[in-house]
C-alpha cells in the first residue's frame, strides 16, 4: 500500500508541472522528485531527475550529494565520491556529504579518508548517531579497537535506532565493554 501511494504521489507531482501552463519545474523540485525516485529504490531513474536539479542550478550541493548517494547504492563509488567532493566544494557545511562519501572511501578501503570525513561530519553535526557509529566500524577496519569504544558509547547516548543501539552494545561487549 504504501508503494502504491508513493506511485501515486510521483504521478500526481508530473501531472501538476505538466497541467500547470507557464509552471516549469525548478531545480528544487527536480531533486525532490529525484529523491522520490530514490525512496522507491528507483536507482536507475533517480539519476536523471538529479541531473535535471543540477543542470537548472549547477550550484545545487544537495542534489549532488543526492545523486552521490544514488550512484553508490548503483555500486558506481567513482561517480559517488566525484559527487560528494562537487556537494562540498558548493557547500562545505553540508555534513551528508561528508558522510556519505565518508562510507564510500571505507567501502573501497580508504580508511585514512574515511576517518577524515567522518571526523568532519561530527564536526558539523555532533548528534549523529550514525556518523559515531560509522566511524567506530572504521576503527574496527583499522584495526583500533580503543578508539571504537567511546564512538559506540556515543551512539548508545545518541542513536533512537534500536538495531544501531543493539549493534553498538553488542560491539561493547565483544571488546569486553559492559
Amino acid at each position: 500500500m504504501k508503494k502504491y501511494l508513493s506511485c501515486l504521489l510521483i504521478i500526481l507531482f508530473l501531472a501538476v508541472l505538466i497541467v500547470l501552463p507557464g509552471c516549469s519545474p525548478s531545480s528544487a523540485d527536480y531533486n525532490k522528485l529525484g529523491l522520490a525516485h530514490f525512496t522507491q529504490k528507483q536507482y536507475d531513474q533517480a539519476p536523471a531527475d538529479f541531473n535535471k536539479a543540477i543542470e537548472l542550478d549547477p550550484a545545487n550541493a544537495i542534489a549532488y550529494s543526492n545523486r552521490g548517494l544514488t550512484y553508490s547504492y548503483q555500486g558506481k563509488s567513482d561517480l559517488a565520491v566525484n559527487d560528494y567532493t562537487r556537494a562540498i566544494s558548493l557547500d562545505p557545511k553540508l555534513e551528508a556529504a561528508y558522510y556519505h562519501r565518508g562510507i564510500a572511501y571505507a567501502n573501497d578501503g580508504y580508511f585514512d579518508l574515511a576517518l577524515a570525513d567522518l571526523n568532519k561530519a561530527i564536526e558539523l553535526n555532533p548528534k549523529d548517531a550514525m556518523a559515531y557509529f560509522m566511524r567506530a566500524d572504521t576503527y574496527n577496519s583499522l584495526q583500533q579497537p580503543d578508539l571504537m569504544i567511546p564512538d559506540l558509547k556515543k551512539v548508545l547516548e545518541l542513536s533512537g535506532d534500536p538495531l544501531i543501539t543493539q549493534s553498538a552494545r553488542d560491539r561493547l561487549k565483544v571488546l569486553g565493554v559492559e
